[in-house]
């Protein structure tokens, strides 16, 4: 029987919750396949090996906003808030991104990667529910 990446396990992890996922091929030699995995009432993500313990796991949030005053503030506020996950704003053409990402260590374990994922998702929300994102939107 053969032994499956840790990252093709949370893939199908993902798929079993309803997630349609998809592998996109590295542009360079060296970088990993990005898996992207969709759902229509969830939040979509983008997920990565950064090296063979830890799969990024991550979030882009598109503001209808350019970058303003207090926009610092309001992110880190909620870095001091979320429990897993860390925010980031950065410009993106005319407006600003929003990016949330966490890494999960190890091995996959279902219950453990379970409980991982619960947390990030809850940071996303955490995060779109913060009563200063009208800074953003």
């Amino acid at each position: 029987m053969a032994v499956q990446s840790k990252i093709s396990e949370i893939a199908n992890h993902l798929e079993y919750l309803g997630y349609s996922v998809q592998t996109l091929e590295p542009k360079e030699p060296k970088s990993p396949k990005v898996y992207v995995a969709t759902h229509a009432q969830k939040w979509n993500l983008l997920l990565w090996e950064a090296n063979p313990d830890l799969v990024m796991f991550h979030v882009t949030i598109q503001s209808s906003k350019k970058a303003a005053k207090g926009m610092d503030e309001c992110v880190n506020l909620a870095n001091q808030k979320l429990l897993l996950a860390k925010a980031y704003h950065f410009p993106a053409g005319k407006t600003t991104a929003l990016k949330l990402e966490a890494y999960y260590p190890g091995g996959y374990e279902r219950r453990v990667f379970g409980a991982f994922l619960d947390a990030f998702l809850n940071d996303v929300r955490e995060f779109s529910a913060l009563d200063t994102k009208k800074l953003f939107f």
